[in-house]
């Protein structure tokens, strides 16, 4: 563990795309206020150069960049399938060790709320010097329909990976760190083809490849949701709050969250603001 005096300096990569003018608005404050004592945050959020963008959204997409700082054009393809994530963050990779000294590179999406005053004490009972790998693991079948169907925007041809399974991961919707050492290992060494074309599942590749060349990867479980449940959503106060990031909300309630986190509160008043959350609340509110 390191001392508590010591700040954990992480430099986080929030995907996003570039039209995501809204959700980008809504979740700022959250990464704005994201440094503390013990943690020291460097955040982007990263979008692609490519293709070109009409001249409305370019002039609004200027003028984001001017006014926050905060938005990273990166060379890439915008995009979700066919490896286009997988490219997406790669860029962010090589960006980082460019520009940073961070102890750990982060990804995550920007649909997902991350309680950093969770997440902060968490870290420094991990040593990034470590090849640390931290996250919650997503544990799917190779095989699976979602993989294999040529229309499923999570397609990956087979050659790719051509093995039942995948290699033990971290799920990329909720966010997952890596130590600086490993990271470096992994863009430079690692990140090659073949490759899934599924983002996470592809990082996963290249640890699990690091791994075997002889770096001794330390894995780490993070307690974080990844919205892929059909289970009953946590219901109760901040205090009783289980989770380091929770995936897939609206920007209201990553919002909202934010708030509770700094104020105390109910979390389930944060929950009516994404459809998917407010029917499972409705159908347990049905149940009783």
């Amino acid at each position: 563990m390191r001392p508590i005096s010591a700040s954990t300096s992480v430099w986080v990569i929030i995907t996003s795309r570039r039209d995501g003018f809204k959700r980008r608005a809504a979740a700022r404050e959250l990464w704005q206020d994201a440094s503390c004592d013990q943690c020291k945050v460097i955040f982007q959020f990263v979008v692609c150069k490519e293709p070109q963008l009409s001249p409305s959204d370019a002039a609004q997409l200027d003028a984001e960049v001017k006014s926050f700082g905060d938005v990273q054009l990166l060379d890439c393809e915008e995009g979700y399938d066919k490896g286009r994530l997988v490219q997406k963050v790669s860029a962010g990779m090589r960006d980082f060790l460019s520009r940073s000294s961070s102890d750990y590179f982060m990804k995550v999406d920007d649909d997902a709320f991350v309680a950093w005053s969770r997440l902060c004490p968490r870290l420094h009972q991990i040593s990034p010097k470590s090849h640390a790998y931290a996250g919650v693991p997503d544990i799917v079948n190779r095989t699976d329909w979602w993989f294999n169907n040529t229309e499923s925007p999570n397609y990956d041809p087979w050659d790719n990976w051509p093995f039942p399974f995948y290699p033990f991961h971290m799920a990329g919707g909720p966010g997952y760190l890596i130590g600086s050492e490993l990271l470096r290992a992994v863009a430079e060494r690692f990140m090659r083809p073949p490759l899934s074309w599924n983002e996470d599942k592809a990082v996963g590749i290249a640890v699990h490849r690091a791994n075997w060349s002889g770096l001794p990867v330390s894995y780490h479980y993070l307690h974080m949701d990844d919205g892929e449940s059909d289970g009953l959503p946590f219901t109760g106060n901040w205090s009783d709050y289980p989770f380091l990031s929770q995936h897939q909300l609206s920007g209201k309630s990553i919002h909202c969250l934010h708030q509770v986190e700094k104020e105390g509160g109910r979390v389930d008043a944060c929950y009516v603001h994404t459809p998917w959350l407010r029917e499972l609340l409705r159908q347990k509110q049905d149940s009783h």
